[in-house]
């Protein structure tokens, strides 16, 4: 079976994979458990670096999404701990993904290159891209410590 940890690519995955993914691998930095992480980024580039970036630190990739729909059903079906979500999808703001996940009680991040109101969203905090190493460190190191 295909480690779905090492996985670099935009795709559902087995929710089976990540269970036993996530038993056998923690953040070894830190000594917290790993989280499983909802991606949403509309850039796949972005996106893929992103990918890497949360898995090197010691996490899991549960879900991709690139647009509203899609983050919309990925929200509604769980299977994750905390998000990423880029602020702008395809010019539309995450607005109604952001709201759905506070209601949930579900921590996350707002990635963007522009502020604009991003703050006012419920996130834990906002990252501005390009995307950078240390704060989304920083940013999953959050949003470990805010778990429902």
């Amino acid at each position: 079976m295909e480690n779905p940890l090492s996985v670099h690519a935009l795709r559902w995955c087995d929710a089976e994979q990540f269970r036993d993914a996530i038993l056998t691998q923690g953040n070894s930095d830190s000594g917290a458990a790993a989280l499983r992480v909802l991606i949403v980024e509309d850039e796949p580039l972005l996106a893929m670096m992103l990918i890497d970036i949360v898995e090197e630190l010691g996490h899991v990739v549960a879900q991709t999404c690139a647009d509203i729909s899609g983050a919309m059903a990925a929200v509604s079906a769980d299977g994750f701990d905390a998000a990423i979500i880029d602020l702008n999808l395809y010019g539309e703001r995450a607005d109604p993904v952001a709201a759905r996940l506070a209601e949930m009680n579900i921590p996350f991040v707002i990635a963007t290159g522009a502020a604009d109101g991003a703050d006012q969203l419920g996130a834990l905090a906002v990252i501005p891209k390009p995307y950078r190493f240390e704060d989304i460190d920083k940013a999953l190191a959050t949003l470990n410590a805010n778990l429902r």
